[in-house]
């Protein structure tokens, strides 16, 4: 009763938003875990994994690449046009003798944002940046209007904008301390992000990325001993 002594109705709300979206967080990652350690061949495993992220985050492209060698190539994609796929695949930048350039440490000098955030090179001051190393925008138009090649730490080649993507985010897989691969999400539509989803993705990447290490590292294994089996 009020005051009056009227007969009133308290309504208490609760809002479970944040509780509720890192419930529906660690579900997805427990199933996607779980298909990484699925039996089967390694590009099936990823196949089924860039499938799951696709219609999960519905973004029109997610693509993954991992560690071969000097370079980071397309492991799987999904939604990306082929040419794309195939101008894309390879990150290291060419000297006019055809040799892979190398930096001061010797390392590959790894082109554009996804050679960012392979290599480690950003600026968590830099709104594009997160201090995890995640690069994000909801406009390649506009980040390309607003910043030169020294704001965005690397030669960029600007193919994404070219294909016609706004929304763009970069995800590293980090294992061991070690980034051996990232998860990429690419949509035409713009505002496709915030920072709270991918404060989700990054949380997610970095359990996905210890299954996905031990899962590549037992293929290159297996392989290796298939290989050595064949030449005894």
């Amino acid at each position: 009763q009020d005051s009056s002594g009227a007969t009133v109705c308290r309504v208490v709300m609760s809002d479970i938003t944040e509780r509720k979206f890192r419930d529906d967080e660690r579900e997805l990652t427990t199933r996607l875990i779980e298909m990484i350690n699925e039996p089967g061949g390694f590009r099936e495993c990823l196949a089924g994994l860039t499938g799951s992220l696709q219609k999960w985050s519905g973004c029109e492209a997610v693509g993954i690449r991992l560690n071969d060698g000097n370079d980071y190539p397309y492991f799987e994609t999904r939604g990306f046009p082929p040419a794309f796929v195939r101008d894309e695949s390879h990150l290291c930048a060419f000297g006019p003798d055809g040799k892979v350039l190398r930096d001061d440490l010797g390392a590959p000098v790894l082109e554009c944002m996804c050679g960012n955030v392979l290599c480690g090179r950003f600026d968590p001051t830099k709104p594009f940046f997160t201090t995890h190393g995640s690069f994000w925008t909801n406009s390649t138009t506009s980040l390309l209007a607003s910043t030169s090649e020294a704001d965005r730490w690397a030669h960029t080649r600007n193919r994404c904008h070219g294909e016609g993507y706004e929304s763009v985010a970069l995800i590293p897989l980090r294992a061991s301390g070690q980034v051996f691969g990232l998860l990429q999400f690419n949509d035409p539509r713009t505002d496709r992000f915030n920072a709270p989803l991918i404060e989700h993705f990054e949380r997610m990447a970095d359990s996905l990325a210890i299954a996905l290490a031990r899962r590549q590292a037992s293929e290159a294994l297996r392989e290796s001993e298939a290989r050595f089996s064949k030449a005894f």
